[in-house]
This record gives C-alpha cells, sequence and structure tokens, in this order.
C-alpha cells in the first residue's frame, strides 16, 4: 500500500497548496506505516522536484509525455490511474482546486473508490476511515466515512499547516500508455493568466471588495492594498458576474 499524491506545477513550479498537500499525505501515512509517493505531469526542475522531498515525499514519479502538454481530463485521469496501480496505492490526494475537482471524480469512478472532496483536516478514524469536510458554503461541518478500500481525498487549500520533514527523494520516469481516444478533443482557445499574480487559493491574505465599487475602473484601490499586504485580491460573485474581475478571484 502507498499514499499517491497528485502534484499539479505551474510553468514548472509547485506552490504553497502542493507542499501543504504532500505534508498532509506525510501525515497520513504514518498513521499507515506507508511512504509518499507524488506525481506530476510536465517538465519539472530536479531542485523543484527536491522541495518535495523537504516536506516528506519519498519517490517522485516523472510523467512528460509531449501528448501531455495541453491539459486532457481523460488522459490524465488514465495516467493517474496507471501509476496508481503500478505502486498499489490505495489512497490518492488531490487539492481541492480546478484540476482537483476535476480529476478526483473520474478516478473514482475509474478505480471504484470512495470519494471525499474538500476535506479539512486528518481522519477522525481509520476504521471506519472518517474525515471532515465543510457543507452548506462553509456554515457547517459533517463527518464523512468512507467504506471502500481505495480512497481518494482532495485538500481544502489552507486548512493543514505545512511541515518540513526533509525527506530524501527518489525521482522515477513513467511512460503511460496513452490510448488516441483520448486526443480527439480539439483546441479552439488558449487564456494565458499571470503566473506572478498570488491566487486566492494560495493566499494567507486577502483584500476583497464588491459591486460596492461601482465599477472596475475603481479597482485600483483594492489592488493598491493588496500589493502592500502582500496579499491576493479577490471579489464577490456578482462581479465576476458583470465581468469586472476575472472568475478565479471569486
Amino acid at each position: 500500500m502507498a499514499i499517491l499524491v497528485y502534484t499539479e506545477s505551474w510553468d514548472g513550479k509547485f506552490k504553497k497548496n502542493t507542499f501543504e498537500l504532500v505534508s498532509y499525505a506525510y501525515a497520513l501515512a504514518q498513521s499507515y506505516n506507508t511512504k509518499v509517493i507524488t506525481i506530476s505531469i510536465g517538465q519539472i526542475d530536479e531542485q523543484e522536484i527536491k522541495k518535495l522531498g523537504i516536506y516528506g515525499a519519498e519517490e517522485f514519479i516523472s510523467v512528460t509525455d509531449s501528448k501531455l502538454n495541453d491539459y486532457n481530463p481523460q488522459a490524465y485521469t488514465d495516467v493517474i490511474y496507471q501509476v496508481a496501480t503500478q505502486k498499489d496505492a490505495n489512497i490518492i490526494l488531490f487539492s481541492h482546486n480546478y484540476m482537483g475537482r476535476a480529476l478526483s471524480p473520474r478516478i473514482a469512478v475509474k478505480m471504484k473508490a470512495g470519494l471525499v472532496a474538500g476535506c479539512i483536516g486528518l481522519p477522525s478514524s481509520l476504521d471506519p476511515f472518517t474525515v471532515k469536510k465543510k457543507v452548506y458554503s462553509g456554515k457547517a461541518f459533517a463527518d464523512i466515512k468512507i467504506n471502500s478500500s481505495k480512497k481518494i481525498l482532495t485538500l481544502s487549500p489552507n486548512s493543514y499547516q505545512i511541515e518540513e520533514i526533509k525527506k530524501d527523494i527518489r525521482i522515477e520516469s513513467f511512460s503511460p500508455d496513452l490510448k488516441d481516444e483520448h486526443f480527439k478533443i480539439k483546441k479552439i482557445a488558449d487564456e494565458k493568466r499571470s503566473s506572478d499574480k498570488l491566487s486566492v487559493l494560495d493566499a494567507d491574505v486577502i483584500v476583497s471588495a464588491g459591486r460596492g465599487l461601482k465599477g472596475p475602473q475603481n479597482w485600483g484601490m483594492i489592488e493598491e492594498m493588496a500589493d502592500i499586504l502582500g496579499a491576493a485580491t479577490a471579489c464577490s460573485r456578482p462581479v465576476t458576474d458583470l465581468d469586472w474581475r476575472p472568475h478565479e478571484e471569486h
């Protein structure tokens, strides 16, 4: 048995929520007396990979097939499934972000695994396996039990403390068996987003505003305050619906 962690990268770099996820995986692995295996799709520099060892990862599976340069949920699911099968991983972890929410249910169906999306802490019990998550838009909490032997979890950002463990990480290349049917989707657009801007998911401090600013032209004061505080900018849903601000700030 092993715990497999999908470590998403942005332009070949890992962000805070990735390190948080690996720290969580290490703590969970201690309960099962097993190890943490990480996987990433895309080209990652070796020095960046070694950062995962700081937080408890012992193995890194590198998948760099050029067919996977563009995000493809069907292909990515198949790759993660192949690695999980080879490594006998019974627990697979994702960050509870856009990609994690897209991939985790696909993996759960493929592996016939129980899924809890948006965990906020370690299991309160291993038998039965029980974890806590927020429900009703964060207004309440629920303890969710997973009865299956295989388990898929997504971890809510900023819900687990990063801890330095400092393991030596072994890097292994993996060549997946890619199916042609997964690449019949035609890409018609490519939206470039700023990679150096602090996101809401990674931020410890957030400066947010709503329709009271009367229009997008008045957002300068919010951005200025965020710069001073080293914070991310955010907004209410009506603001994104009006196209005053990008949807990832909601």
